[in-house]
């Protein structure tokens, strides 16, 4: 099971977060998926619009990023870096220069919730991959979407507050054998929720492909040898 560690590329400095990126590669991350930082970054829990928009205070160059991202492939080139965007930074850049920087730099998938009929077309005139989101309670327009090609499917590990499983679909194994009995095969990774090796092996026993660590890595930015400690923990986890 792949291992993609997840990155708010500018916090707490640009230098540290793309230290970070190599510290998790280092360790065993098979993907980084770096957040490009924003000024309202809407459907983010508190503690990561917080670091997005603190990034963004202190360097609102799109370019820069760029540059950043374009670096750490060129770096890892065998590892995957997905790039997560908001329609915002599209409107800032135009969808064309988001689509050749994609290119230019290598990103393996874009991950967005709010992107536009016109930035959608441009990442897919580049042949760009883009993510398609899983549903926990089997959403059936999320599952359709699932079903077309394109690049990984972010699976949410539970379901969010206020929704209820489907009765016969109460667990993540459930779900995601319900997806592929539909015909789903691209790769599916779970995000949310993960905060310990423990979590990683019942995603594992669940039948996912993938699983993302964020707000729980991000936090050792000031100890990056305790960082990649807790790596390597979470990735014996994916491989027992």
């Amino acid at each position: 099971m792949k291992m993609v560690g997840y990155l708010s590329l500018g916090y707490p400095t640009l230098e540290r977060s793309l230290e970070m990126a190599d510290v998790y590669i280092e360790g065993g991350c098979n993907a980084v998926e770096i957040s490009i930082p924003s000024p309202n970054p809407c459907y983010e829990k508190e503690t990561i619009k917080t670091w997005m928009q603190e990034a963004y205070a202190a360097e609102a160059d799109y370019e820069v990023y760029f540059n950043a991202i374009e670096g750490i492939k060129k770096r890892h080139p065998d590892r995957e870096v997905y790039t997560m965007v908001y329609q915002e930074v599209f409107d800032m850049v135009t969808p064309q220069r988001y689509a050749d920087f994609c290119v230019q730099a290598g990103v393996d998938c874009v991950i967005s919730a709010n992107l536009t009929k016109e930035s959608i077309d441009a990442l897919d005139e580049k042949a760009v991959s883009r993510c398609s989101f899983g549903s926990f309670i089997l959403d059936p327009k999320r599952l359709n979407n699932c079903l077309k090609p394109g690049g990984l499917i972010y699976m949410q590990t539970k379901p969010f507050p206020g929704q209820t499983a489907l009765p016969g679909y109460e667990t993540l194994g459930d779900v995601i054998q319900y997806m592929r009995d539909l015909g789903i095969t691209r790769p599916i990774y779970c995000g949310g929720g993960i905060q310990s090796p423990a979590d990683v092996k019942g995603v594992k026993e669940a039948g996912a492909d993938g699983f993302f660590v964020g707000t729980a890595m991000i936090s050792l930015a000031k100890d990056l040898d305790k960082l990649r400690r807790e790596i390597y923990e979470y990735k014996a986890a994916a491989a027992d």
